[in-house]
């Protein structure tokens, strides 16, 4: 009987490594930025290896935790510790032969929840309504309230809600634009116009630029492609109305920002963002593109925060004045604005907090646009995030913004 178990244990020992080497291919690397429950479930298993010390407070996704804790795995296994968990390093955590822990570092304080933003009290009042929310007949409906920073324009095409919120702790003072437009009611490339009647060629002041586009609702700031081409800087993909204003991206995406990644509008009122390489101008205009926009990073790609937001190391750290702009749904557009290098009023953002408030709005695509000074928004010719007594000498030039426009 004896020597029936002790043959079956040899046979078990012998199968076991095939079946851990079959089990390899089954598996994704995993490294930081990535999420879901492969994540979640690696966690659980370092867990009972002594890696993590709370099983009830693992999330589904690879921090900066996790390349710690996987880098203290590697290097109790003799494995190069980079932080990467590859199928193989997975494998040996599912061995059962793994070399434990008993030294992990505690965990990292839970933060304080942030508080809940100071947003405007105010409701909106407009007249009859259509089914999708637009005025159903008559004058627009045009709300004001600076004080409660709350605006609002509402017609048969076009919805606009501007909302400030403020966090006193940061501090920290955003806005955000929620546009959402009838089927064929696009949203608008404004760009300036230079003497000879080049359209994008001139740097000028955002007043001037929209004195020429008739009555502009909303408009914010763009990628400043015109900089870039004006100081002979490689551009990206430009494509503004169906016409191709640049076919030159960067040879590195991963280059320091902007890396001109794209976010794209269709005619149809969809949008997506793609890496900075991965079509041609003739490519984006054979799909049907209207307007391309070259900055980045991407911040949300298909509702999940994009991996790209990990790839820099400031992008925790620094803050600043930003831009960003979200695609909600079919016609419906997101802006984020956000006030920077005023002390004791608003420090500015960073771009994790940005993507992740773009996620946290429900953004299935966003990118970061132009920031620091040339931030603008703008809302029925006035300059909202920037004080009232700002002279118009000290707007920063530009060479075009987003918009929507009421046409006649």
């Amino acid at each position: 009987m004896r020597k029936r178990i002790a043959a079956f244990l040899l046979v078990l020992a012998m199968t076991l490594p095939l079946c851990a080497l079959s089990e390899n291919t089954e598996y994704r690397t995993l490294r930081q930025g990535d999420t879901g429950p492969d994540v979640l479930r690696l966690k659980q298993a370092m867990y009972w290896l002594g890696y993590f010390t709370n099983l009830q407070n693992l999330s589904d996704s690879y921090n900066k935790t996790m390349v710690e804790r996987v880098t203290l795995f590697q290097e109790n296994n003799g494995l190069p510790p980079d932080g990467v968990a590859t199928p193989e390093v997975q494998a040996l955590v599912y061995s059962g032969s793994a070399v434990k822990t008993d030294t992990a570092p505690n965990p990292s304080p839970v933060p304080t929840p942030a508080p809940t933003p100071v947003a405007p009290s105010s409701t909106l009042a407009p007249p009859e309504q259509d089914d999708q929310g637009f005025i159903a007949s008559g004058e627009p409906y045009v709300y004001q309230n600076e004080e409660d920073g709350h605006w609002a324009y509402l017609s048969h095409d076009i919805q606009v809600e501007i909302k400030r919120y403020e966090e006193p702790a940061e501090p920290l003072v955003w806005f955000e634009t929620h546009i959402t437009l009838r089927e064929g009611t696009p949203l608008r490339s404004l760009l300036s116009v230079s003497a000879n009647g080049n359209l994008g060629r001139a740097m000028k002041q955002p007043p001037d630029i929209l004195e020429n586009y008739g009555n502009v609702i909303v408009a914010f700031s763009d990628d400043f492609f015109g900089y870039r081409r004006e100081y002979d800087q490689t551009q990206g993909i430009i494509i503004r109305d169906g016409k191709i204003y640049s076919d030159k991206t960067k040879e590195n995406g991963k280059s320091w920002l902007p890396q001109l990644d794209i976010f794209a509008v269709f005619p149809d009122g969809t949008a997506k963002t793609f890496l900075n390489k991965e079509h041609t101008a003739e490519e984006y205009l054979a799909m049907g593109v209207k307007d391309t926009y070259a900055f980045g990073p991407i911040l949300v790609q298909g509702g999940m925060l994009s991996d790209d937001i990990y790839t820099y190391s400031k992008l925790e750290t620094q803050k600043e004045p930003r831009t960003a702009i979200g695609y909600l749904g079919p016609n419906e557009y997101l802006a984020l604005t956000v006030i920077g290098r005023r002390e004791n009023y608003s420090e500015g953002a960073t771009i994790l907090w940005l993507a992740r408030r773009m996620e946290a709005c429900g953004a299935l695509e966003a990118m970061n646009l132009d920031g620091g000074n040339t931030c603008s928004l703008y809302f029925m010719g006035q300059l909202l995030n920037r004080s009232k007594n700002v002279q118009k000498k000290d707007i920063r030039y530009v060479t075009g913004l987003i918009g929507v426009v009421e046409e006649e």
